[in-house]
């Protein structure tokens, strides 16, 4: 199993934990981890700071779009990968 497979059922694990939570209250396969990786600095380094309206825009509109993108990548490669010996 490849680190990209991981970290890719890692995301959309965790966004279905998000979207469970938003409950109550698109398609584009271009990724910006830099601005995830500072969203995700921000909240972690700067809680005091942090701004509930813009995290909640970020989770009603970013986070279906980035679990739709990941959920693509990690099926291609799915898809690339050879079956295991055995299979």
């Amino acid at each position: 199993m490849s680190d990209d497979r991981v970290y890719l059922a890692h995301i959309i694990e965790m966004i279905g934990n998000i979207d469970e939570l938003s409950a109550r209250g698109h398609e584009h396969p271009e990724i910006d981890w830099t601005a995830i990786s500072g969203f995700r600095n921000r909240l972690v380094h700067g809680y005091l700071e942090v701004n509930r309206d813009i995290v909640w825009n970020v989770m009603v509109n970013d986070l279906p779009e980035l679990k739709h993108a990941a959920v693509s990548m990690l099926q291609a490669l799915d898809s690339a990968e050879p079956p295991a010996s055995g299979e």
